[in-house]
């Protein structure tokens, strides 16, 4: 058995539905599933339903929003199987607000900008919860002013360093994070270290023992560093997961289900926490 466990739908800022996902995956021949949508917890009926209709196996899981305060940096963690998910829930609605009013005030200012309205980045946005940038990106792509999602244009707009109408939002600390989801009886995974260089943060909670588990293999990392995120975790003797980090048409990478997969071994852990 092996299996996806990072991707994204339309309820963040991924471009399928959770049933094409689940279609994608049954199509890569995996046995395994995770819908992580950022900062989203959803009923976890809706994908057992389709779990059962493509056969494949389903694990719950929401990808978390937190902060490294100490160095400056974005922190993502993967929260797996919460046997009370309401502190989850509570967090996420709270960076889902947050994040919403900086994609309001986003889409704002490119409106005055651009012949595009702000009901236009919101029919973009669909039943996510929050504007993302991608969602403002499509309706200027649709309207014509950009050919690509990441080009010159994003940069100009949204770029995290000189981006003229780019607007964060506040997130929790990474640690409180983490804390919060072992309340709610979850299994804390850190997804892709080296995306926002957290290798340093990383052998802290290493040393700590906060974690459960690292994101090792996926489409963003390069087989030197999947060596050596795998040695990390076999050292410190937690799982070893893997997930393509899918968004479909606003991926901003090449980056189909499948690539990047969680072992037999991994899944087992975690269907043996669910089931305890």
């Amino acid at each position: 058995m092996h299996g996806d466990l990072h991707t994204h739908t339309i309820h963040s800022d991924g471009g399928c539905t959770p049933r094409m996902v689940f279609a994608r995956a049954k199509a890569e021949g995996l046995q395994a599933l995770a819908i992580t949508d950022h900062d989203y917890l959803p009923d976890p009926e809706r994908d057992r339903a389709f779990a059962e209709e493509f056969g494949i196996c389903s694990i719950w899981g929401t990808e978390i929003s937190a902060y490294d305060y100490a160095r400056g940096r974005r922190v993502h963690i993967l929260c797996f199987e919460p046997r009370d998910p309401e502190p989850i829930r509570v967090l996420c609605e709270e960076t889902t607000r947050l994040r919403q009013e900086a994609g309001l005030q986003m889409a704002e200012l490119i409106a005055a900008r651009y012949p595009i309205s702000v009901a236009d980045v919101q029919r973009m946005a669909g039943v996510s919860g929050s504007i993302f940038k991608q969602h403002i990106m499509m309706a200027l792509m649709q309207a014509g002013y950009s050919t690509e999602m990441y080009g010159p244009l994003w940069k100009e707009l949204f770029d995290v360093n000189t981006g003229s109408c780019v607007r964060t939002c506040v997130q929790p600390d990474v640690r409180k994070t983490i804390d919060l989801v072992h309340e709610a009886g979850g299994l804390a995974v850190m997804a892709h270290p080296y995306t926002y260089r957290s290798l340093d943060l990383l052998g802290e909670l290493l040393s700590e023992k906060r974690l459960d588990g690292i994101e090792v293999w996926q489409s963003k990392t390069t087989p030197e560093q999947e060596q050596t995120l795998a040695a990390l975790a076999e050292d410190a003797g937690i799982m070893k997961t893997g997930g393509s980090d899918f968004h479909g048409q606003y991926g901003a990478k090449v980056s189909p289900v499948g690539k990047g997969r969680t072992p037999q071994e991994s899944i087992e852990l975690i269907l043996a926490h669910r089931n305890r």
